[in-house]
């Protein structure tokens, strides 16, 4: 399996915190994902999901078995239940809604993330990328 990058204890650690601290600030908004699986058809939702590398390396670290994503269905996608991967799940996924709070605006929330994982990518001189999630997925398996 190709990795894009590896994850050692003190990015586990902050890419967990971060996602703490994302799912906070986006709750403050007074929303949270419904799992209602909308968004998670890439194709019908009308966007694409971007992930760093860093996201990547926590996911595959901690998902079971990498997925081969088919078509522009995220491949955690389960039809009865929604996101499988929910505890695990990207920046974007987070910060995203199908139906957003008046007020919400998930670009700043989103780049803000990034920016924090800019920083400590920088701070400890790992390598930066940011790539599509269904393609990255597909280059893992």
């Amino acid at each position: 399996m190709k990795r894009f990058a590896s994850i050692n204890d003190t990015a586990n650690e902050f890419i967990a915190e971060l996602y703490v601290r994302l799912d906070r600030t986006v709750s403050a908004f007074g929303e949270t994902c419904l799992n209602c699986k909308a968004c998670c058809d890439f194709g019908r939702a009308g966007h694409r999901l971007f992930v760093t590398n860093l996201e990547l390396a926590y996911f595959v670290a901690k998902v079971p078995e990498v997925k081969r994503p088919r078509g522009s269905v995220c491949p955690y996608l389960d039809p009865s239940t929604g996101c499988t991967v929910r505890q695990i799940r990207p920046v974007g996924c987070r910060a995203f809604f199908c139906k957003p709070p008046e007020g919400y605006d998930p670009h700043s929330i989103t780049e803000q993330a990034l920016r924090e994982i800019k920083s400590f990518v920088d701070r400890e001189k790992t390598p930066y990328q940011y790539c599509e999630w269904l393609g990255a997925l597909d280059q893992l398996v």
